[in-house]
């Protein structure tokens, strides 16, 4: 499509030049795209309700305070994984939910063999 003069454009009536900028933009937007390399496409990312909780995340989940989900995931009544030793504690959904319900055991297949175990019976109605 060949480009009109910048004189020939301004002696055009108004809702002429408009349709003229409008369809010289899409025919090179057109040639651009069909002649750009491609690219590799970005990577898929995992459905939201399959990902990991953090703390904060789990604590805006359940209502409580990331202190109250942090002990919980420290004696064991919420079961949630760190890679590390100290490090960033990581969540399944469905661990959150059934700690909100009380079925701890249910979550993942942890049951009783966590350090929740050994913590008395007081101190984990504390975190409720």
């Amino acid at each position: 499509m060949p480009r009109l003069s910048a004189q020939t454009v301004a002696a055009l009536p108004p809702l002429e030049q408009v349709l003229y900028d409008v369809i010289h933009r899409a025919v090179r937007d057109a040639i651009r795209d069909a002649t750009a390399q491609p690219t590799a496409s970005p990577p898929v990312a995992r459905e939201s309700g399959l990902r990991r909780r953090t703390v904060a995340e789990a604590a805006e989940q359940s209502r409580r305070s990331r202190e109250t989900v942090l002990t919980a995931l420290q004696i064991g009544e919420l079961h949630g994984h760190q890679r590390v030793k100290g490090g960033k504690w990581l969540i399944k959904p469905e661990c959150i939910e059934a700690w909100m319900s009380g079925n701890g055991e249910d979550c993942c297949g942890q049951g009783e063999s966590t350090p929740a175990a050994r913590v008395s019976a007081g101190a984990r109605r504390s975190l409720r």
